[in-house]
């Protein structure tokens, strides 16, 4: 399977917003991960009231 093959296979604006719905939902993904000890450790210092 050749490259050109895969574009001219499926419908380029759907492929494109496929790619663009799995790349931000990726990007907020890894954010999230990276803010988990911070956000643990405000709900943790936080007195409850």
């Amino acid at each position: 399977m050749r490259l050109s093959d895969l574009r001219k296979s499926g419908h380029a604006p759907s492929l494109f917003s496929a790619f663009l719905y799995f790349d931000v939902s990726f990007m907020i993904w890894v954010l999230l991960g990276a803010l988990a000890f911070t956000l643990q450790l405000n709900s943790i210092c936080q007195p409850l009231n």
